[in-house]
C-alpha cells in the first residue's frame, strides 16, 4: 500500500468531526398550489433557510436547513417552499422543524406586485458547558419587496419575531453588565434580545456557551432595485463553530431587456470527505438576475484544509461572475471557478490550475448560445508523478484503483449550461470516501 494512501486510511478512521455533523432528516414540503401566473416587467429573486453551521476550523458550511431558493423570474404567482422535520447538527446544537417559502404575487385591483420570503423555526437550542444554554422558540424571519403602479421606487421591509427566548447561565456566573442586558432582554423575546445586542456593540458573551451576535437587517428602496434582507442571529460557540439562525432575502429589479439571468460559480464542492464533512463549499459567487452591469464580481481568494487532516488541501480558490444586458435584448454572461492547487488524500492526487467556466449569450433576436470554453485542468499528479489527462476520456481510474477522476462534466439545455472541471473520488464506497467537485460554474438566461 502506498504510504500516503495508508496514512489517509488510518486518518479516516480516527479523525473526528469538526464539532458539527452536517446531517438532518429532510422532508420536502408538498408542492404548494400555484396561483395564476402573470409575466411582469420586473425580475424577482429570493432565498430563505433556517440555519447554517460554519466550522471554526475549516470555514466549511453545512447545508442550509430547509433552503428555499427562488431563481430569478419575471412571473408573479410562483411559490417555492421547503421543510425539514428536524436537524441534529451536534450534541451542542438541536434544531426543530424548519419551514421556508418564497412567493411572487400580483394584486391587480391594488395595482401592486411583489415577492415575499418567510423562514420559520420551531425551536433552536444551543448548549455549552456547566449548563449554559440559549433556547429560542417560534422564530420567524420575513422579508417583503413590492412595487405599486405609478410608484417611483420599490418598497421593502424586514422583520423578526419569536414566541419565547431563554438564556441560561452557568452556575455562579454574575448576571450583570451586557450579560444582564441579554438575560433581561430575552424576557421580551427576540426583539428584546436584538435591542440588548444593539446597545452593547452588537455582541454579548455567554460564559461557557460563546458569543451571541446580531445578524443583519437592511432594505434598499430605489427606482431600479428593491431588496429586503434579514439574518436573525449568529452565535459563535466556544470551539469556534458559528451557528447562523433565521435567514430570508427578497429582491426585485426592473429593466431586464434580455430576460432574467442566473447561475453562479463554486471553486470547491465537497460531497464527502473521509468522515470529516458531508457537504461544504469553498469560494462561491452568484450571477445576479440583472447581471453585473458589465463588471466582474469576484469572491475573496480562499484556501482550506478541513479538519487539518490533509484529506483535502486547497490553495488559491476563487469564483467570478460577469453579466451585461443591452437595450436591444442582447446579453452576455459567464461564471468561472478557479483553483491554483487541490491536493487530495494526503497529496496522493494533486490537480493544478483548475478552471471551470460556463458561458451564455443571447442575440438581439433571442437566439441563445452556451459553451464551456475556458474550462481547463493544467496538471494531474498521482503519488508524486505527473500524469497526462486522457484527451478522449471523460472518466478514468488512477492506476492501483485508489481513485477515479472525471473531467469536463457538462450539462446543458437550450438556455443554460453547468460545468464541472473535475470530480475526484477516492476510496469509493468505503467509510473513508472522498468526493470533491473542482471548478463548478453555471450560467443561464431565462425567457421569463
Amino acid at each position: 500500500m502506498n504510504a500516503r494512501i495508508g496514512l489517509l486510511t488510518r486518518a479516516a478512521a480516527t479523525v473526528t468531526a469538526l464539532g458539527v455533523t452536517f446531517s438532518g432528516a429532510l422532508v420536502l414540503a408538498a408542492a404548494p398550489a400555484q396561483a395564476q401566473r402573470y409575466v411582469t416587467p420586473y425580475g424577482f429573486e429570493g432565498s430563505a433557510f433556517g440555519t447554517r453551521v460554519v466550522s471554526g476550523d475549516a470555514g466549511l458550511r453545512s447545508g442550509r436547513s430547509a433552503w428555499s431558493p427562488l431563481g430569478c423570474t419575471k412571473e408573479a404567482g410562483v411559490t417555492r417552499g421547503n421543510k425539514v422535520a428536524s436537524v441534529q447538527e451536534s450534541p451542542q446544537i438541536d434544531i426543530g422543524a424548519v419551514t421556508s417559502t418564497n412567493t411572487t404575487y400580483r394584486r391587480a385591483k391594488r395595482g401592486v406586485v411583489g415577492v415575499r420570503g418567510v423562514n420559520r423555526i420551531a425551536d433552536v437550542t444551543l448548549r455549552g458547558s456547566d449548563g449554559a444554554a440559549l433556547a429560542l422558540t417560534g422564530l420567524a424571519t420575513r422579508t417583503h419587496v413590492w412595487r405599486r403602479d405609478g410608484a417611483r421606487r420599490f418598497g421593502a421591509s424586514t422583520d423578526f419575531s419569536s414566541s419565547d427566548v431563554s438564556v441560561t447561565v452557568a452556575e455562579d456566573t454574575p448576571v450583570e453588565g451586557p450579560l444582564g442586558d441579554l438575560v433581561q432582554g430575552a424576557q421580551d423575546g427576540i426583539d428584546g434580545v436584538l435591542a440588548a445586542l444593539q446597545e452593547n456593540g452588537g455582541r454579548i458573551a455567554i460564559p461557557g456557551l460563546g458569543v451571541v451576535r446580531q445578524g443583519s437587517a437592511y432594505t434598499i428602496e430605489r427606482a431600479g432595485i428593491g431588496v429586503a434582507s434579514g439574518y436573525m442571529l449568529r452565535v459563535t460557540l466556544t470551539d469556534g463553530t458559528e451557528v447562523q439562525i433565521g435567514r430570508s432575502w427578497s429582491k426585485m429589479v426592473r429593466d431586464l431587456p434580455a430576460g432574467p439571468m442566473g447561475g453562479g460559480a463554486t471553486a470547491v464542492e465537497i460531497d464527502a470527505l473521509a468522515g470529516i464533512v458531508q457537504s461544504g463549499r469553498i469560494a462561491t459567487q452568484p450571477l445576479p438576475c440583472e447581471g453585473t452591469h458589465g463588471k466582474v464580481r469576484r469572491s475573496p481568494l480562499a484556501g482550506a484544509d478541513p479538519g487539518n487532516a490533509d484529506a483535502l488541501v486547497v490553495d488559491g480558490a476563487r469564483a467570478s461572475a460577469y453579466g451585461v444586458q443591452r437595450s436591444t435584448g442582447a446579453a452576455r454572461g459567464w461564471t468561472e471557478a478557479t483553483i491554483t492547487r487541490a491536493a487530495l488524500g494526503d497529496g496522493a492526487v494533486v490537480l493544478g490550475a483548475v478552471t471551470g467556466r460556463a458561458n451564455v449569450s443571447q442575440s438581439a433576436d433571442g437566439r441563445v448560445r452556451v459553451n464551456a470554453a475556458g474550462t481547463t485542468i493544467g496538471s494531474l499528479t498521482v503519488n508524486g508523478t505527473e500524469r497526462a489527462i486522457p484527451r478522449d476520456a471523460r472518466s478514468f481510474a488512477i492506476p492501483g484503483g485508489t481513485a477515479r477522476v472525471e473531467v469536463n462534466l457538462v450539462e446543458r439545455t437550450r438556455r443554460s449550461i453547468r460545468v464541472t472541471a473535475a470530480r475526484v473520488t477516492l476510496f469509493e464506497g468505503t467509510a473513508g470516501e472522498i468526493s470533491v467537485r473542482l471548478g463548478t460554474a453555471k450560467a443561464l438566461i431565462r425567457r421569463k
